[in-house]
């Protein structure tokens, strides 16, 4: 909607009114009810506590439209728990969807809730919500949308105003619960009889999409540290001030299937994008020195979540050494049409041609599965060490054994090689040949 066809309201008149913890949450609803002429909707989620704000809306307003924004990846309880509050509530029900299907956005963009990069987590929240909204503020004509947010949620919500105005999106924003407290919030509940989410009996205190939330812990700082792993407070409806369609834009330089970005990667020799303490990384690097092969090492930015930084920080990165997953997700792309998103590390290349992982590559190398073993071991002087990164890896040693006791010293992967070809040519019928002992494994 323009601007232009919003009634002008005082803000600061209207938040000295209204913004008061006295000032009832109805009052705040009648008050938008006559202030934009009837053309008021609702947002809701069916979340946790949402019964609170269907139930006092609805009283004042019976016929409001009520926007609901299915993700396509909500849990069972929470569309039965729609369901059941539809009826008993007579909820004038409107359902909006991203117009990107889950399997088409997954295919395009890979799981996006399980990308460490901030890209990725604005991406999802535009793609499944933002989007759905806004087309539903336009097809619905609403000049205002009534939410149940609170300040004591998370640290954006405690800077916002009873009413605002969001410029970009053409609608004024008002939260009759905004200073709410819990147990205003239960009092209301148990005063009118009306249900939690069934999650709660599970331990959650906040629920959204079912990947991205669990129940809360002993070791979580706050409710919204059980979403999305603690990486986001928000999903972006409350924080996105521009046009989903602008945004889209200017994600899209990130966006894999993007043609006006320079795709990394020299296409020379082998190439790997892996992180320092990778195991697979770390064993592909083993085969290939002991080939003698030559290769390029790359470090893949990744969003550490116990320090709730990325690493290695932004102002310290090399863009020739390190590289964040969509530049990553670019290459592969670009080598291989339709192939899915990394989800793991390593990803190799040679000569250009994109590989695959740590089992791939030994594959396409021809390497031994008890020289795959030995490099996947880190063996050091440690032998008790050694033995429990046998046991917890469930490592089988092919060749020389997983008893302590019979590790003289460590074989070289060029020793490993040979016997392994030995085993093979054995198992197979054949003669074995010694030809490759005295050059190793070139």
């Amino acid at each position: 909607m323009l601007l232009e066809a919003l009634p002008r309201i005082d803000l600061v008149a209207a938040n000295a009114r209204l913004s008061v913890p006295s000032c009832a949450g109805p009052e705040t609803i009648e008050w938008a009810k006559e202030a934009f002429d009837g053309k008021v909707l609702m947002s809701t989620s069916f979340g946790m506590q949402s019964a609170v704000m269907l139930h006092m809306v609805t009283r004042v307003i019976p016929d409001i439209p009520v926007v609901w924004i299915d993700t396509g990846y909500l849990p069972p309880e929470t569309y039965r728990f729609a369901q059941a509050l539809v009826r008993r509530l007579k909820l004038n029900l409107h359902v909006y969807q991203s117009d990107i299907s889950p399997a088409r956005m997954e295919a395009l963009h890979g799981r996006l809730w399980e990308n460490e990069s901030d890209t990725a987590h604005q991406l999802y929240g535009v793609l499944r919500k933002v989007e759905p909204m806004q087309r539903a503020l336009r097809e619905l004509n609403g000049q205002c949308m009534l939410s149940g947010v609170r300040k004591g949620q998370t640290k954006h919500r405690a800077r916002m105003q009873r009413v605002e105005l969001v410029e970009a999106q053409g609608h004024y924003k008002v939260a009759p619960l905004l200073y709410w407290s819990e147990a205003d919030v239960d009092a209301y509940i148990q005063e009118h009889g009306l249900p939690y989410h069934p999650l709660k009996l599970k331990g959650y205190e906040t629920v959204g999409d079912a990947h991205s939330s669990r129940p809360r812990t002993a070791g979580d700082k706050d409710a919204r540290a059980t979403r999305f792993g603690g990486r986001g407070q928000e999903c972006g409806l409350h924080t996105v001030t521009s046009d989903a369609s602008a945004m889209l834009n200017g994600l899209s330089s990130d966006d894999p299937n993007s043609d006006n970005v320079k795709i990394h990667g020299s296409n020379v020799q082998v190439e790997i994008y892996g992180r320092k303490q990778c195991r697979f990384c770390n064993g592909a690097k083993r085969v290939l020195q002991a080939k003698c092969m030559d290769f390029s090492e790359y470090t893949l930015q990744r969003f550490n979540h116990q320090t709730e930084k990325m690493e290695p920080p932004d102002n310290m990165v090399d863009e020739q050494r390190v590289v964040t997953i969509s530049t990553l997700a670019r290459r592969i792309e670009h080598a291989v049409p339709g192939a899915a998103p990394p989800s793991t590390v390593p990803q190799i290349f040679i000569d250009g041609q994109y590989i695959g992982g740590f089992t791939e590559m030994c594959l396409h190398l021809e390497i031994p599965k008890s020289v795959m073993d030995i490099a996947l071991l880190d063996i050091t002087a440690d032998k008790a060490k050694a033995a429990k990164s046998v046991e917890q890896n469930n490592i089988v040693m092919h060749t020389w054994g997983s008893s302590p006791e019979r590790w003289r010293s460590s074989p070289s992967l060029n020793d490993l090689f040979a016997r392994g070809k030995m085993e093979e040519n054995k198992e197979a019928g054949r003669k074995p040949s010694l030809a490759r002992s005295a050059t190793g494994m070139n």
